[in-house]
C-alpha cells in the first residue's frame, strides 16, 4: 500500500504538528489521529510531572539541609531567654495560647516610672 500526498496536503499535515511519515503510520495501522494526539499529550504531561517531582524533591532536600544549618547556628549563638518567656513557653507547650499568657504576665509601669 503506497500513500502519496501532494505538497499542499503535506503542509496541512505539518500544520497540525505531525510529520507526514507519522501520519502515514497512523493511517496504515488504523490509529485514530485524535487518540494519537491525546496519547502524546499524556506522555508529555507525565514527563512534566516527573520533572516537577524531581524538582520538588531537590527543593525539599535543600530546605532540610538549610534547616539543619540554621538549627546548628541557633544552638551556637542562642542567647539566654528571660524567665518570663520561659514560663510563657512552658504554658504554650501545655496548650495555652502564648499571646494570652504573655499579656497576662506582662508588668505595667507608670509613664513617669516613679
Amino acid at each position: 500500500m503506497v500513500l502519496a500526498f501532494t505538497e499542499e496536503q503535506a503542509i496541512r499535515i505539518r500544520e497540525y504538528g505531525m510529520s507526514v511519515i507519522r501520519f502515514k503510520y497512523c493511517i496504515k495501522n488504523g490509529i485514530n489521529l485524535a487518540i494519537y494526539a491525546l496519547n502524546k499529550c499524556v506522555s508529555y504531561l507525565n514527563l512534566l510531572f516527573d520533572v516537577c517531582e524531581k524538582l520538588l524533591n531537590c527543593t525539599r532536600d535543600i530546605a532540610a539541609k538549610l534547616s539543619d544549618i540554621f538549627k546548628a547556628l541557633k544552638e551556637k549563638i542562642e542567647l539566654p531567654t528571660s524567665h518570663r518567656f520561659r514560663f510563657v513557653k512552658v504554658l504554650g507547650n501545655i496548650g495555652y495560647r502564648k499571646y494570652d499568657v504573655w499579656v497576662v504576665t506582662r508588668t505595667y509601669l507608670a509613664r513617669s516610672n516613679c
